[in-house]
């Protein structure tokens, strides 16, 4: 799905990508960074948010990735619809992308986050957290 290119500082989108996630991407470069020598190029990445707000980390801060030291995202390379789903931005001001190496037309859709909180679900509480849980939301509502 992504290429890494440590020297020139571009994560190239591979062919039939035409959607992903941030964070996902975010993970694959530091999985990237941890083999051979990568970890040799500069940090492509600073995060802000994705701690926990509440005791069960339920709720977290919505994450914002800001790419660093002039790394670049670059589209497939085919004429298409590129959708960006979470908060990527560059810390210089600049756009986290740049134009494919040939001559195709890429609309560029982003889907931010507008919370600044994002509630995962999960399913492995344990029964005394679900009662504590439980306990806390009636308490809050005053029951």
């Amino acid at each position: 799905m992504y290429t890494f290119d440590g020297q020139n500082r571009i994560i190239s989108l591979d062919l039939g990508t035409v959607d992903f996630e941030v964070g996902d991407l975010y993970s694959r470069w530091k999985d990237w960074v941890s083999v051979s020598d990568n970890a040799k190029y500069a940090n492509a990445f600073n995060v802000i948010g994705g701690e926990p707000i509440d005791t069960y980390g339920s709720q977290v801060i919505s994450p914002y990735f800001f790419f660093v030291n002039g790394w670049k995202l670059r589209p497939q390379e085919a004429s298409h619809q590129l959708t960006i789903n979470g908060n990527l931005l560059s810390l210089d001001g600049s756009q986290p992308t740049i134009a494919t190496l040939g001559g195709f037309e890429v609309f560029i859709r982003t889907v931010l986050s507008v919370n600044s909180t994002t509630t995962t679900v999960s399913n492995t509480l344990t029964q005394e957290q679900l009662r504590n849980a439980m306990i806390e939301a009636l308490q809050a509502t005053n029951c």
